[in-house]
């Protein structure tokens, strides 16, 4: 469809460039004015056209993701949250960094891990 249209701008602008040719009575100045407007034209279509067909490639993938995007999130689990780690220590009340933190057994220092061995 879009290749009609050019043909058809084309075929247009011609037929004003050949009428002019033909017109014998038409002033150099006037004939250079015609020359440089069906070229302006035939620029500004050009850029118009090029403009539409990148558009039109931009909208297409912008489909193509918004669709890969759909189909992404229809295979996603319907609940999204994440599961937390059970704890690691035996006493429910303290957490890892309370067991480094806590004070010696009492009446006593610290046994070294070799000493517990």
């Amino acid at each position: 469809m879009v290749d009609d249209v050019i043909l058809q701008i084309e075929n247009a602008l011609d037929m004003i460039v050949n009428f002019m040719d033909k017109s014998g009575n038409m002033k150099k100045e006037l004939k250079k004015s015609i020359y440089e407007a069906v070229s302006n034209l035939r620029n500004l279509i050009f850029i118009l056209i090029s403009n539409l067909l990148k558009k039109a490639e931009e909208n297409t993938a912008r489909t193509e993701v918004s669709q890969l995007k759909d189909t992404l999130e229809k295979g996603k689990p319907a609940s999204s949250a994440r599961q937390a780690a059970p704890s690691v220590t035996n006493n429910p009340g303290l957490t890892s960094s309370d067991t480094a933190a806590s004070s010696p057994p009492i009446g006593g220092k610290k046994k070294l891990f070799s000493e517990v061995l």
